[in-house]
């Protein structure tokens, strides 16, 4: 590893791109490095020796010093960043590994191959016409919207050495997912299904159970400080950005 990255480094990179697809532990959000006693063992995502990210990306941190930019994919399940303490080790970690953009997933169970456009549209506007990633995010959704209807995904941009600002971005469909919030196709209380009727008001979604004598509903506001992206917008799907 060493002899490799001493070549490469040799080289003026304008771009190091890192690609990780790896399980997670689905109740810690901590990746697994492999097993001991043969069990699948997991460590947290740090800034630590020996964390998950310190491990795989120590060896290259010349590269990503060297490199003006340098991008993360994360493609593992969505522990990763649903679980509170485990998404704030990641923010800690890839601020201090100089990351410029780190991609992440929170579908439970994330299917890689949904990204695939996302990936293409990104190697073509960021890595070959170099557009800012952040400019060209949008866009890179906008080709997406099966993916939208698998998982959120996280962008989360190099602020300073300390910190990272992080935008989620949602698919939403006025009737599958209204303001990207899961909507059963089944009432949970009455087991109909189908069973939505639907009401628009200001930008609310409501929906109530059709069935006889359930009076099963849900509402759902569009998040604080939510954007709607004009990129793959149809009369009743879009993506939407939030900051967090």
């Amino acid at each position: 590893m060493a002899a490799l990255v001493g070549k490469l480094s040799t080289n003026a990179w304008s771009r190091v791109v890192f690609g990780i697809s790896n399980h997670t532990d689905n109740s810690s959000g901590d990746p697994f490095v492999g097993y001991e006693r043969k069990t699948y063992v997991a460590t947290p995502v740090d800034d630590v020796s020996v964390f998950f990210l310190a491990i795989i990306l120590g060896p290259w941190q010349v590269l990503i010093d060297k490199a003006p930019e340098s991008f993360l994919w994360l493609f593992s399940c969505g522990a990763l960043v649903n679980n509170a303490e485990s998404f704030a080790n990641l923010r800690v970690s890839v601020a201090h590994h100089g990351i410029s953009a780190t991609i992440a997933f929170n579908a439970i169970r994330f299917q890689p191959s949904f990204s695939a456009h996302l990936l293409l549209a990104f190697c073509e506007l960021v890595l070959i016409q170099r557009v800012s990633i952040q400019q060209a995010f949008p866009d890179m959704l906008g080709q997406s919207y099966k993916l939208g209807r698998h998982s959120d995904v996280l962008l989360l941009l190099k602020h300073d050495t300390n910190s990272v600002r992080v935008f989620k971005y949602c698919w939403t469909h006025s009737l599958l997912r209204p303001w990207g919030n899961f909507l059963p196709l089944q009432c949970p209380d009455c087991g109909l299904v189908d069973a939505w009727t639907s009401a628009n008001h200001q930008k609310e979604y409501s929906f109530e159970c059709k069935g006889e004598n359930c009076r099963k509903g849900f509402v759902f506001s569009a998040p604080a400080n939510s954007k709607v992206l004009v990129p793959g917008k149809t009369r009743i799907s879009c993506w939407i950005e939030i900051p967090l």
